[in-house]
């Protein structure tokens, strides 16, 4: 008798135990943060090499990789590549994001979405000039937007806090804090590439 009722008194910390609470899923994601940067930063390589294209045997070509933002919603990073002997600069977007598991361990998944100068300049440009026009009431009467350039579409809602991108399979929120930083910092590097002093 006293075992069955030491068990039944038992069963709901087990139970407990096991149970997935979304605040934990939270914090797992903030631990990520930190690392964030660097592991977009050592994901792309593959992607920009296949992007600005291979070498023959023992050729060297020289790249510069800089980290722009990374999102606090830990779902979008962003940086900048340069690589002079190709004539290529631009803007790498890392898409990030995790999927908790029935085995109560988490998943993540990445993809990179490298553009050329001239489609990082659209971008930048197509989304500052849209929300300009929305804080002049040009959309007066509607709470959200959307709109593509490419194979990205992005989202914004009234209060303008975060953005969403639809890339593939991602769907990923990118605040315009972080939009507003990464604009700047590439703008930067552009005008040390122009100076010659990347």
């Amino acid at each position: 008798m006293k075992k069955l009722l030491l068990i039944l008194l038992c069963l709901p910390m087990i139970g407990f135990g096991q149970s997935i609470d979304n605040s934990d899923f939270s914090r797992q994601q903030k631990l990520w943060w930190p690392q964030r940067i660097e592991a977009a930063k050592y994901q792309s390589i593959k992607h920009l090499i296949n992007k600005l294209g291979k070498e023959e045997d023992k050729v060297v070509t020289p790249i510069r990789i800089e980290a722009l933002s990374s999102d606090n919603s830990g779902e979008i990073t962003t940086l900048f590549y340069n690589c002079d002997k190709k004539h290529k600069a631009g803007l790498i977007i890392g898409f990030f994001n995790a999927a908790l598991l029935e085995s109560s361990t988490f998943q993540e998944n990445s993809n990179f979405l490298i553009l050329d100068s001239e489609q990082t300049k659209t971008l930048l440009q197509s989304i500052d000039r849209i929300g300009d026009k929305w804080d002049k009431n040009d959309y007066y009467g509607n709470n959200s937007i959307y709109f593509s350039i490419d194979e990205l579409t992005i989202f914004m809602d009234r209060e303008k806090v975060t953005m969403r991108l639809f890339w593939r399979d991602f769907d990923s929120d990118w605040s315009f804090t972080s939009f507003n930083r990464t604009k700047k910092r590439y703008e930067k590097y552009l005008r040390k590439k122009a100076k010659g002093k990347i």
